[in-house]
């Protein structure tokens, strides 16, 4: 168990308790302390209790295992994991607009009226557009639900008028418009009501 460098108040250090700690040096632990946003050391239960009897505990349970921070280096794993959670409308899976709106109709049933439909893998035909889809279609298809469907590069996608109030945009003008909301990916370009596809791709690329 590493030793506790220096002073540091009870109240500053925050204990996390769990079946398995991964620590960077390879060693596993049951505790976790930190202060200050800064981890202090790894050890037992019983240690880093009697070392901090006042500390906040956070106690996850003898199935939790807690690792080290991962670092995104554009790999994207937590991209893969989200689009797991939606509906695909890859060409594989859907390969024209037809089926798309099915895929949509099938998941809006799915999750019933007012919930969020989600779907990834979206990807127009090589400038053909027998798959554009805008909101005018998403609406059509989903009346009833917020829509919102993500480009395959995951750098843009198309919202449908119920996603779009639910975020409190005004849907009566027919402008692009980035939004600020993390999840899913909605802080990417999305287009109004009316604005086709094509009307989209530059935004997309600045």
């Amino acid at each position: 168990m590493a030793t506790l460098q220096g002073h540091h108040s009870e109240g500053e250090v925050e204990v996390f308790l769990a079946g398995d700690v991964i620590t960077m040096a390879g060693t596993r632990a049951e505790a976790l302390v930190i202060s200050n946003g800064k981890v202090l050391l790894t050890g037992s239960i019983a240690d880093v209790r009697e070392m901090f009897p006042k500390a906040n505990v956070h106690d996850f349970g003898v199935n939790a295992c807690i690792v080290p921070g991962f670092h995104d280096a554009h790999s994207h794993p937590e991209i893969i994991a989200e689009n797991a959670l939606t509906v695909d409308i890859s060409p594989t899976a859907a390969p024209d607009r037809d089926a798309i709106g099915e895929c949509l109709v099938r998941q809006a049933h799915r999750v019933g009226p007012g919930n969020w439909v989600l779907a990834t893998g979206y990807r127009p035909d090589r400038g053909r557009f027998e798959t554009d889809v805008d909101a005018a279609f998403l609406d059509s298809v989903c009346p009833e639900n917020p829509v919102y469907v993500t480009h395959v590069s995951s750098h843009w996608g198309v919202a449908n008028s119920q996603a779009l109030r639910r975020l409190g945009v005004d849907t009566s003008e027919r402008v692009n418009i980035l939004v600020g909301f993390r999840w899913p990916r909605l802080s990417e370009w999305i287009h109004l009501r009316g604005a086709s596809l094509r009307d989209c791709l530059p935004c997309a690329c600045t």
